[in-house]
């Protein structure tokens, strides 16, 4: 859970997230940390190890990416429960939004029989990772950095240039490549 993620929505998500499995006698296994870093140090140990049956992370759009970049290559299913600003992911996954119970209990539902997506495999000077939804560099990253740390307008109208999303922005899949 990114408890910073949508202006701090995701604290409140994930404390409801974390009741309905309680209340549904899920058992939980907290992988929350001081960085993304070691968030994702920690599911990527958890997936690969078999400590987890499925992953399931409350935010926004990174920390979808860090789900990702856990459960690539594995046969560990993602469950997405949105509480960012944006909520790309999810709005492409046609997700629940805005209702932390609902999306809890529809990845629940999907466990048995999750939808396959397509990734993008990358590098950077950071390392190789994967990529679902959106890819941005250059110019469209700069202005998505800036939109980000806009206090007005909040969520998707932060960026005050439609055009530019239409016009710049890509998205990749298997059957584009």
């Amino acid at each position: 859970m990114n408890p910073t993620s949508g202006k701090g929505k995701g604290a409140a998500a994930g404390a409801l997230v974390l009741q309905v499995l309680k209340d549904l006698g899920h058992e939980t296994l907290d992988l929350s940390a001081n960085s993304a870093a070691d968030a994702l140090a920690a599911a990527r140990k958890a997936v690969t190890s078999g400590a987890v049956r499925a992953l399931l992370v409350v935010g926004g759009d990174g920390v979808v990416h860090l789900g990702v970049n856990a459960c690539a290559g594995t046969n560990v299913p993602l469950g997405i429960v949105a509480a960012g600003t944006g909520n790309d992911a999810a709005l492409t996954l046609g997700l629940p939004l805005n209702d932390p119970a609902q999306a809890t209990r529809n990845a629940l539902d999907n466990l048995t029989n999750p939808r396959t997506v397509d990734l993008l495999a990358g590098k950077s000077e950071r390392g190789e990772f994967h990529a679902f939804n959106t890819v941005s560099a250059g110019f469209d990253a700069l202005v998505n950095r800036r939109a980000n740390r806009m206090t007005w307008p909040k969520g998707p109208r932060a960026t005050p240039w439609p055009w530019f999303w239409n016009s710049s922005s890509f998205r990749v899949s298997s059957t584009e490549l």
